[in-house]
């Protein structure tokens, strides 16, 4: 049995919504397919718009999980711009950057699937590495979210784990990528639980994951998650675990990782950094209540 089929015996079962999933490693990177894997176990409608190319490894290396030619990634349709699997059309991929690609999804492909109907929610991740603090400015994936909350009012989440490589779809799937994806799907379930709207208009969540290890940090019921916040300053008006503000997902990544906390941003879509506001914040905290914790004392 694989293992992210356990999850239907440890989480409620949500209704399916439709989702348009991308990332920065490229189409075929093993973290966003199996996250894709994973959601549509639990009975979302999942179509994939992401890079050909991964955008978070220098030019100079090579991009290990490119796919040109079957059997590598089965039967596709390349042009100069956009392809896909002739054989499961929801897995496409555009040469191009982070927004691009979400954008195709959202007005162009995800309505000829959906008798056109409109995303409800769009994913990214989980990518390879952490995403923190002021990198979140250049990040494609974040900002592909923060296009989507913002000029498609489409409420929209990213995902970024400390550890891993880039991975083709077709090998073995490492360990940190079920863990993540599991993660993910329970962050995701839990938004999707109460009913729309899934976020406050115009606000996005950015998700940090810890590193995965041998010795911990390696099991579902190690992670904790928490709310944080992305820059010194920001989100401080908001009253939550005995508390104003929320602490800052660097300090919590860099100085608490090997407690296993996973750290949520709540972020506005049309500014720098920014905390989408009281009224905002206090709705996610109402939404994401079931599965967050107060960050203890160190």
């Amino acid at each position: 049995m694989l293992p992210y089929l356990l999850l239907i015996a440890v989480l409620p079962l949500t209704q399916g919504v439709r989702i348009i999933q991308t990332n920065q490693d490229g189409w075929s990177e093993a973290n966003v397919r199996t996250f894709l894997d994973v959601l549509s176990t639990m009975g979302h409608d999942v179509l994939l718009s992401a890079p050909r190319y991964s955008y978070s490894v220098p030019p100079s290396m090579p991009n290990t999980t490119d796919c040109d030619n079957p059997p590598g990634c089965g039967d596709l349709s390349i042009d100069d711009i956009y392809g896909y699997n002739r054989t499961n059309l929801r897995l496409g991929f555009m040469n191009a950057s982070q927004v691009r690609p979400i954008r195709n999804g959202i007005r162009h492909v995800g309505p000829r699937l959906w008798n056109q109907q409109k995303a409800e929610l769009v994913l990214a991740g989980p990518d390879i590495g952490h995403t923190l603090g002021t990198d979140q400015i250049t990040a494609p994936s974040v900002q592909a979210v923060k296009y989507a909350a913002h000029e498609e009012k489409i409420p929209a989440i990213s995902f970024a784990g400390a550890t891993g490589a880039l991975t083709s779809w077709n090998a073995p799937t490492p360990s940190y990528s079920m863990i993540y994806a599991q993660l993910a799907e329970n962050i995701t379930s839990t938004v999707v639980r109460g009913g729309k709207p899934y976020l406050p208009s115009n606000t996005y969540l950015h998700v940090n994951f810890p590193r995965v290890t041998d010795e911990r940090c390696n099991a579902l019921s190690d992670f904790k998650f928490v709310l944080t916040r992305s820059r010194l300053g920001r989100g401080l008006h908001t009253r939550w675990c005995k508390r104003w503000g929320f602490p800052l997902e660097t300090d919590v990544m860099r100085e608490r990782g090997d407690e296993c906390f996973v750290t949520i941003s709540p972020g506005h879509a049309n500014r720098q950094l920014s905390g989408p506001g009281v009224l905002a914040e206090r709705k996610i905290i109402q939404r994401l209540g079931p599965i967050l914790v107060c960050l203890p004392e160190a």
